[in-house]
């Protein structure tokens, strides 16, 4: 096992894996609902879309690796001034022609209403961490935080990681490697906003 870096070879493996792992995940059954025509492909089409935005900009996109298959990935942001990646609206335009209209917007309104609370300095975000089912309970997780970890303290100016979870099972991996919730929405989607300082 090991932790590789996700390229144009393994791309779409490493958004196979994620949907994958967020099949079921309630931000994905919010935007994308159990009996959405066709759901797979779409669901992946979002992976696709996510990991591209990182990917593009060389940000880590991390899997975990065994015998040649990905087992789990991580998608995370480092410090950055917000700026969207270059193609970014060809790249919505494509989005929206697969999944429709409605899950767009239902897409925009979990991403305009998640992510308070957060300390207002130089962090890293951590927007998608997934393993297979069959892989869970291995610890691939907690390696890939663990990587971002060490990316976020070695960052000349990240304070931290901050990230989201939609849910309450993920609480305990998440204060077990550290993490403080520091806010707690409850609209259409429960939504979790964790955060732990590099020292911390």
């Amino acid at each position: 096992m090991r932790i590789v870096d996700v390229t144009s070879e393994n791309f779409e493996e490493a958004a196979a894996v994620l949907g994958a792992a967020f099949s079921d995940y309630a931000v994905f059954t919010f935007v994308l609902p159990p009996e959405t025509a066709d759901r797979e492909r779409k669901l992946l089409a979002l992976m696709r879309y996510y990991a591209w935005r990182r990917f593009v900009r060389s940000w880590p996109l991390l899997a975990v690796e065994e015998d040649g298959r990905l087992l789990a990935v991580i998608a995370a942001n480092p410090p950055h001034d917000g700026t969207p990646p270059p193609g970014e609206a060809e790249a919505e335009r494509e989005l929206v022609a697969v999944i429709g209209e409605e899950a767009e917007q239902r897409r925009r309104a979990y991403e305009s209403a998640s992510g308070g609370g957060f300390p207002e300095v130089p962090k890293f975000f951590v927007g998608m961490i997934g393993v297979r089912p069959e892989a869970r309970g291995r610890g691939l997780g907690k390696a890939l935080m663990t990587e971002i970890l060490h990316r976020s303290r070695a960052h000349p100016e990240s304070r931290g990681i901050a990230l989201c979870t939609e849910s309450r099972d993920n609480l305990p991996f998440y204060r077990a490697l550290g993490f403080d919730v520091v806010d707690h929405a409850d609209g259409q989607i429960e939504s979790w906003s964790l955060w732990r300082y590099n020292d911390g």
